[in-house]
């Protein structure tokens, strides 16, 4: 099992753990979500390394010393432009796997014809997909209402992560991932409640939707809702909340996912 090796793409701070074994002939390319940064993939690149994948994931602009200090300012347009940059940085197309908020700018990739497969995980829905947000997810909203209006960085109270968001982990463990949020742009969280539009016909990738049963901000019904929009396989994870790809039972995930890559892609 490889231990991810810092890398710069693109201009881009991120990390890298070369596949091992028999190696297949595609990246795995991990898009990380909103207040995030690409150290939350730490696990996932060591798990799919051991897996034979050559696994990358990056931090988009506003993180780890890249400007504008506290993402102000940016647009979810410039994290599109970050990622399309990062993917023409590889050397093959790479099968992309975006967290939360990544999840659109991966079916945003996929809109664009640069990837195998994309792989939703906790997915925000692209503008379309008519569902109605949870009462549950109201006090994010409520939170991050005023940065919307403003545009100012913003991170959400950890008692409105840990309870929307955050809900299975144990505490420590929780404490630990909500230290390591940066503040978000108030405009991308703008961007995001008014929605983001991806063309539907020229989604033409297989496409995995991965959904927790106790997730705060985005319940089954969403992730439903995605997977029916796209013709896409769906995985559900009835004791997960949101952080999937760190919560209680990770890796069962994780493996589901390296199978279905392995199949379709």
């Amino acid at each position: 099992m490889a231990d991810p090796q810092p890398i710069t793409l693109s201009g881009l701070p991120g990390a890298f753990a070369e596949g091992e074994g028999i190696r297949r002939d595609f990246p795995l390319l991990f898009l990380h979500g909103v207040m995030g940064g690409h150290r939350q993939f730490d696990a996932y690149l060591e798990f799919f390394s051991a897996r034979g994948f050559d696994s990358y994931a990056f931090s988009r602009r506003g993180r780890q010393g890249v400007p504008p200090e506290n993402a102000c300012g940016l647009r979810m347009r410039d994290y599109l432009e970050d990622t399309f940059a990062v993917i023409d940085a590889l050397d093959r197309q790479p099968v992309v796997v975006g967290n939360c908020m990544g999840s659109l700018l991966a079916q945003k990739a996929a809109e664009a014809g640069r990837c195998r497969a994309i792989v939703l995980i906790a997915p925000n829905p692209p503008r379309g997909v008519a569902v109605r947000p949870p009462t549950s997810a109201l006090p994010v909203y409520a939170n991050i209402m005023t940065s919307i209006v403003t545009g100012r960085p913003k991170v959400p109270s950890y008692d409105v992560a840990a309870a929307v968001v955050l809900s299975r982990l144990p505490e420590a463990e929780r404490r630990r991932v909500y230290d390591d949020f940066v503040p978000e742009s108030g405009l991308v969280f703008r961007d995001l409640a008014r929605g983001i539009p991806v063309d539907v016909a020229k989604v033409r990738c297989p496409v995995l939707v991965v959904g927790g049963g106790a997730d705060g901000f985005s319940p089954p019904r969403v992730a439903r809702a995605i997977a029916r929009h796209y013709q896409a396989e769906l995985l559900e994870y009835p004791e997960s909340d949101r952080w999937i790809i760190g919560g209680p039972g990770w890796e069962v995930a994780a493996d589901d996912i390296a199978k279905w890559i392995e199949k379709v892609a």
